[in-house]
């Protein structure tokens, strides 16, 4: 299991995954896990859709680095991710989660929908990572309705969107553009629509950017 470069996972072409179910931490539809270190690689999926899929960790897809990433360029296009359920673990429908040191990285979600997932935090998506320099992260063009957190603490918030961040943090941008969020709602923390946590030591050039989005009916326990 050595170093790994120049992987491209690609899926595309009108597939539809329905009703799978993973009984571990695993996504119900797809995961994507790289074990080894891994760098100069890519990860597409596109023109799909994604209902009812149950998983331990992002419902229907997930694309997880366990060990060191470098120049990743991750990208969900014209997904369609409708009552996907993750009832133990976090990223309702998708969740990109890195374990340690996520370098010179992009994940972009373009041109999708998320309506009435369900998860412990990230009730549409969640971004997990331990340790960061220059990643950048963008949702554009995409609806979140109807998502929900029925987390039972505070660490795992964001009705239809989580970003949670720890470690050492340099140069972090997530971007939110030209995107809906309605009726999405947080039983447990903050954040109904959007929430980007950091436990980070001195962080460092992180910015959070909403552009020319809607934010209407919702709602969170405390905030």
């Amino acid at each position: 299991r050595g170093p790994a470069n120049n992987v491209l996972v690609n899926v595309t072409g009108g597939s539809y995954f329905t009703n799978n179910i993973a009984n571990d931490n695993s996504a119900g539809a797809i995961s994507v896990v790289f074990i080894a270190p891994v760098t100069n690689s890519a990860v597409y999926v596109s023109d799909a859709t994604m209902s009812s899929n149950y998983g331990g960790g992002g419902a229907a897809l997930a694309f997880v680095f366990i060990q060191s990433a470098a120049n990743i360029a991750a990208e969900v296009r014209n997904v369609d991710f409708d009552t996907n359920l993750s009832p133990y673990g976090v990223g309702g429908a998708l969740l990109f989660d890195s374990n340690t040191n996520l370098a010179n990285s992009t994940l972009v979600v373009r041109n999708s929908s998320f309506t009435d997932n369900n998860s412990l935090g990230g009730g549409g998506i969640a971004v997990t990572i331990i340790n960061n320099t220059n990643t950048s992260f963008l949702v554009d063009r995409c609806t979140f309705n109807g998502n929900i957190v029925n987390g039972s603490g505070e660490t795992w918030p964001g009705g239809a969107l989580l970003f949670f961040v720890n470690g050492v943090t340099n140069l972090l941008n997530v971007m939110v553009t030209n995107s809906t969020f309605s009726n999405n709602f947080c039983y447990s923390g903050t954040g109904g629509a959007v929430n980007v946590c950091l436990l980070t030591q001195n962080p460092q050039q992180t910015f959070m950017t909403l552009t020319d989005s809607v934010f209407s009916n919702n709602g969170a326990q405390s905030g």
